[in-house]
């Protein structure tokens, strides 16, 4: 007589949840394989296996375990969002991109176009984005979320004032406000008020947007008095930089907001005054200051670089922040030394990145004291870091910057604007910096020497600097 499977594939699936609860992926890939194969066509189970490799990192085999599962069922939505979120995490783009426009060839749903949008705006390609997210809108015309990602594509083509008209869409969203209660005035959209009332500007998506864009709100821009609302750690360095404006705060209760017809936000302002000024936008200028000068920087040999290696943020995070290999190749460097920009780390997670220490800490809590931060940039000879509020504070500042970025960030659409020489036209000292793979930061101890070699003879010949030698720094 046959025994069944079933009891045995009980007592396993109760040890994978154990296992999956105690964050142990290694021991529970091994369980999840066991179950795979006793569940036999249940392709949910080959689903669990492949996502257990993902979760212990284990990517390649992730990647072969949900192909074999989705080449049996192609039909089957899971396996196939499984494989594409897989590739997308690994850094095959195009192979993600292809496998998801397959599948839309046989049902074309809301969602699976906007998937699609989303992937084409990871590969940096936003004109099959475009396409994409048009066939979404042709079956949900005014769904907000698909109009937002269309803005984006078209901000990332360039495309600045049709992208702003699509992306303004996202106020239309839950929670996407930043004014937490109902505002005493009405949004004002891309329109200024008649008779040259005042308007209240207000910040949004975090420090590093309040920064890039605050180029706007310089002198004359509008004929409008403008309150400005910002997050609290940027107000000082606001006022400092943009003394004419009537007002800057951090909670809207600010007994001046009074008097404001309206309010819009800071992106669509400086969109405004590009299109009504004829301005470049972006602007290719620094766009803070500081009222007091920086400390002198002291007579020193080697120049002292600031380095910013992760985000904290848990949903892109992971594809923005440097691997500790990536962050040690950089700091084997030598002819320079290094200061930590890094937030969120304890000193103890701070010696793991840095077990041979050769990162001074900061004199200052850099997610706190952000004019203090602003004094500590403004006396470096560089710094390299991620896309983080840092890196757009030294851009903003006008200190040179490197900056590694992958394909696969679909919200930094700004980053995909760069000159000749890399630099972004946003940020004029910033330098950007793509890895040749996917997914993978080699070649960033190459460039970094190469820009390092920049700090110290900013006239050398960039080919020169190309063939540099593999150890040192001249």
């Amino acid at each position: 007589m046959e025994t069944s499977p079933q009891p045995q594939i009980m007592r396993l699936q109760a040890q994978a949840r154990q296992l999956v609860a105690a964050g142990a992926w290694d021991q529970a890939v091994v369980v999840f394989e066991q179950l795979a194969v006793l569940s036999g066509d249940d392709i949910d189970a080959h689903i669990n296996h492949g996502n257990a490799h993902r979760h212990a990192g284990q990517l390649p085999a992730a990647v072969a375990v949900l192909a074999r599962t989705y080449r049996r069922a192609p039909q089957h939505d899971r396996a196939r969002a499984a494989l594409v979120d897989c590739l997308r995490v690994m850094g095959d783009l195009d192979q993600a991109a292809a496998i998801q426009s397959e599948a839309l060839v046989q049902t074309g749903t809301v969602a699976g176009w906007q998937d699609l949008g989303l992937l084409h705006l990871d590969r940096l390609a936003p004109s099959d984005a475009i396409a994409a997210l048009d066939q979404g809108l042709a079956l949900a015309p005014d769904e907000p979320t698909l109009l937002r990602d269309r803005g984006l594509a078209h901000l990332m083509a360039g495309r600045f004032d049709t992208g702003l008209r699509d992306y303004r869409a996202r106020w239309r969203l839950p929670g996407w406000s930043p004014l937490r209660d109902t505002p005493p005035f009405p949004w004002l959209g891309d329109q200024l008020p008649a008779n040259n009332a005042p308007i209240l500007v207000v910040g949004e998506q975090g420090l590093g947007d309040m920064v890039m864009f605050s180029h706007a709100l310089k002198t004359g821009a509008v004929a409008n008095p403008i309150h400005l609302l910002v997050d609290q750690r940027l107000v000082g360095l606001m006022r400092q930089t943009h003394p004419w404006l009537r007002s800057v705060a951090s909670k809207l209760a600010d007994p001046a907001h009074a008097a404001v017809a309206g309010w819009m936000g800071l992106i669509d302002f400086a969109g405004l005054v590009a299109t009504d000024t004829g301005h470049d936008w972006p602007a290719r200028r620094p766009s803070l200051q500081l009222t007091q000068p920086p400390p002198d920087r002291p007579g020193r040999d080697r120049p002292l670089i600031g380095v910013s290696w992760l985000s904290l943020k848990p949903d892109v995070g992971p594809l923005k922040s440097l691997t500790p290999d990536a962050l040690q190749s950089v700091l084997a460097l030598e002819g320079a030394d290094f200061i930590s920009l890094q937030h969120g780390l304890d000193a103890a997670a701070l010696a793991r990145w840095d077990p041979h220490r050769r990162l001074q800490p900061a004199p200052v809590e850099v997610t706190q004291d952000i004019q203090g931060l602003a004094q500590i940039l403004c006396g470096l000879d560089g710094i390299i870091g991620v896309s983080n509020s840092t890196i757009h504070l030294a851009g903003a500042l006008n200190v040179p910057a490197l900056l590694p970025v992958h394909r696969g960030q679909r919200q930094l659409w700004y980053w995909a604007h760069v000159d000749q020489q890399h630099r972004s036209r946003f940020y004029p000292s910033v330098e950007i910096w793509r890895p040749p793979l996917a997914g993978r930061w080699d070649g960033l101890a190459t460039r970094a020497r190469t820009w390092l070699y920049a700090r110290r003879h900013p006239a050398a010949d960039l080919t020169a600097r190309q063939n540099l030698p593999t150890k040192g720094l001249p």
